[in-house]
């Protein structure tokens, strides 16, 4: 058993120790988050390098929409029961209807730009309903099949994107025995959060001695400048009195821990659980979800397209930035008779077709032309764009510009880059699965699930609304979670013209 389940202060070493190995993986993805942003993107970011080719930023607006571009249908089966089964067609509503209902595309597209970065983290939870207060009308009214409903106030599965600079995992293991994220909250809201008892009661969410014993502001700054940067300036202004929290979860237990900081009046401080460790609910999993595309064998983090290609685009950048010198260097003189000082000024100040009446002129001259872009230099710039599409899979075809070529040239790069396309999709929708498989795990288990879906009624073919109340369906055998399969339905995630 881990030591640090029990005591805080250790877990705290353990844990600066996750976030620090993180870094090594974060520290790269700021730079390239930095370039794909380029110069102009924020002032103290002038001081960085020109970006003469951004193929970073070409890289991730080619590669997003070919990962997300709608909210993905899903179909719910299962091997042990029919398809038809109450429960089948209740999980398939449900999660269909959550998905539309909660705009799952809007998160899947941060995360699908993050895994251009470095990797992206999903965390499903289970969360009130929006738009219900304790005055809004009780739901189980409206259940027309008779379920059993769990007191309190409706809820849903909740997807939230978790910054890769604010996420940590067990450093010593792939599959790792803990992971969790750092938060930053009002301490005032801390104090206000309650939950709901099964008998109905409201008690504290955290342990008040221990919110009050924490330290405003400490630490706020440091998580800033992790997530947005080293290079980050520190955010001046009047203090917003929030503390900083860790929340993770193990396997092993089955638990959530939540910790923050305590100073201790002699410079230093200890770190206090703000609750105490509670089940999970929710998948065996665990909330979190990571989703990344190149798997590096026996590395915890995976690969980020960006990267591979970052030495490549360097080089193109450092070639690309001195054909721009070379070409400002450019320049094209007339030589003239020296001694026809009308014409000399009639060629340096006149306009472009005008006429310049030069006596004596006797028509000799000569138009030399000195410097400029050496055609090798962008010959090799042409040779290595050429290698980062084939690395990529980023070509004309992708970018929509396909005049001019043939028919049998289009479906040959359409071919090529499918297969790294395709690679791409699957990863990130095995990722998407889980996140779904989370949230269909909550709605399975948990009747304090309830919210309006829209279904077809089988008489009149219609869309009407149906209340959707998670458990155990009424009239229905026992179905197991792991019972059920889950595929995104083809194309419904992708532009289809």
């Amino acid at each position: 058993m881990l030591d640090f389940l029990t005591n805080s202060d250790y877990a705290r070493k353990e844990i600066e120790n996750a976030i620090q190995f993180r870094r090594l993986w974060s520290d790269m993805s700021h730079e390239l988050i930095r370039k794909a942003a380029g110069r102009d993107f924020r002032s103290d970011w002038g001081d960085g390098e020109d970006m003469h080719e951004n193929l970073h930023h070409e890289y991730v607006v080619n590669f997003v929409p070919n990962m997300i571009d709608a909210n993905p249908a899903v179909e719910v089966t299962s091997a042990m029961l029919p398809d038809d089964h109450p429960g089948v067609l209740a999980v398939g509503e449900g999660l269909n209807g959550w998905i539309r209902q909660t705009n799952m595309a809007a998160v899947l597209t941060e995360m699908a730009t993050d895994v251009c970065f470095d990797c992206a983290i999903g965390m499903v939870s289970l969360s009130d309903v929006p738009g219900y207060d304790d005055d809004a009308e009780d739901l189980s009214d409206r259940w027309d099949l008779g379920a059993e409903i769990a007191p309190g106030r409706p809820m849903w599965p909740k997807l939230d994107r978790i910054s890769f600079r604010r996420y940590f995992k067990d450093p010593q293991s792939t599959q790792g025995r803990y992971r969790g994220h750092i938060w930053v909250r009002d301490k005032e809201d801390l104090l206000k959060a309650t939950i709901t008892t099964p008998d109905g009661r409201q008690i504290p969410k955290f342990d008040h001695e221990a919110v009050n014993a924490l330290s405003t502001d400490v630490g706020v700054d440091e998580v800033i400048r992790d997530t947005q940067g080293e290079y980050s300036r520190a955010l001046d202004g009047p203090s917003r009195q929030q503390v900083v929290g860790y929340e993770w979860y193990c396997p092993e237990t089955g638990l959530l821990y939540t910790m923050g900081y305590v100073p201790t009046g002699r410079g230093d401080g200890r770190h206090a659980f703000l609750r105490k460790p509670r089940k999970f609910v929710g998948h065996p999993r665990g909330p979190y979800v990571e989703i990344g595309v190149n798997i590096v064998p026996d590395q915890i983090y995976p690969l980020p397209p960006l990267a591979v290609t970052a030495s490549l685009v360097r080089e193109i950048d450092a070639h690309s930035g001195q054909a721009s010198e070379d070409a400002a260097s450019a320049k094209r003189l007339v030589l003239i008779d020296g001694n026809s000082a009308t014409l000399k000024e009639g060629i340096t100040t006149g306009a472009n077709g005008s006429v310049v009446v030069a006596p004596g002129f006797n028509g000799q001259f000569a138009q030399v032309e000195f410097g400029g872009a050496q055609p090798a230099n962008l010959a090799h710039i042409e040779h290595l764009k050429e290698r980062w599409e084939r690395m990529t899979g980023i070509n004309d075809t992708i970018r929509g510009n396909i005049t001019g070529a043939t028919a049998t040239e289009t479906n040959l790069a359409q071919q090529s880059s499918d297969v790294r396309t395709r690679f791409a999709r699957r990863q990130f929708q095995a990722g998407v699965i889980q996140l779904l498989e989370n949230a269909a795990y909550l709605m399975h288990e948990s009747n304090q699930v309830r919210f309006y879906v829209k279904v077809k009624d089988p008489a009149t073919q219609q869309m009407v609304p149906r209340l959707f109340v998670g458990g155990p369906q009424p009239g229905a055998e026992f179905m197991r979670f792991t019972d059920l399969q889950f595929a995104i339905k083809p194309y419904s995630m992708e532009f289809v013209d």
